[in-house]
């Protein structure tokens, strides 16, 4: 994410980021919530990009300029956000919360 002052202002997807973009260490979870407005915003989305896609993440950017709070969580431990795919992305997470509710 590119963040303005201890606020999320947007999210850039990696093919279309600039060089000093891509120096940002934050990486994009995928996590979000939003309140019901969201859909109107929707709707005015589009997919003027590198990928001829719409992106949900220019929502940020768009809510950032419209004056709306958009906020960022960060994380120390990219466990807790680790998206699982896979039965060896599922056995890793099984052992690190195993692991930590041992010791607990």
């Amino acid at each position: 994410g590119v963040r303005g002052q201890g606020s999320g202002v947007r999210i850039v997807e990696e093919k279309d980021a600039t060089k000093k973009e891509r120096e940002i260490n934050l990486v994009n979870t995928g996590i979000y919530c939003f309140n019901k407005g969201i859909f109107n915003l929707l709707k005015r989305l589009d997919n003027k990009n590198k990928q001829g896609e719409y992106y949900l993440t220019d929502a940020f950017k768009m809510l950032s300029e419209m004056g709306k709070r958009v906020s960022l969580l960060e994380t120390e431990d990219e466990m807790e956000v680790m998206g699982i795919n896979t039965r060896e992305e599922l056995a890793i997470v099984e052992d690190f919360l195993r692991r930590r509710k041992n010791t607990r």
